[in-house]
């Protein structure tokens, strides 16, 4: 399915530095996989960085660390970043916008 896809989204937990590091090696994986189309630094995979999180409801903010670990690797592998909520849905139809966009743009 790598070869044949077109954008990729990696998530993982932001309460879960376990999960940040099982979306690097995913990442890693579809690069070595898709090398042959592109070279990442002036033509990257389309893709995002998806930090989801489940929020306390007796918390007004999100935690920080795994987002901003996770803001900052997506930094360093070229990718898109944004953080979901799946207690209120917050992000997740922007996710699947700003992959759409992507991929587009990288077709043309």
């Amino acid at each position: 399915y790598i070869e044949q896809g077109d954008g990729f989204l990696f998530i993982y937990s932001a309460e879960n530095r376990k999960s940040l590091e099982l979306a690097k090696e995913n990442y890693g994986w579809v690069v070595r996989r898709k090398q042959h189309e592109r070279d990442n630094v002036t033509n990257p995979i389309p893709g995002m960085l998806v930090a989801v999180r489940v929020e306390d409801e007796y918390k007004a903010t999100w935690l920080t660390d795994g987002v901003e670990e996770g803001n900052k690797l997506a930094e360093e592998m070229n990718l898109a970043f944004i953080q979901v909520s799946l207690k209120n849905g917050r992000n997740v139809e922007e996710v699947f916008i700003h992959i759409a966009r992507l991929i587009k743009k990288y077709q043309e």
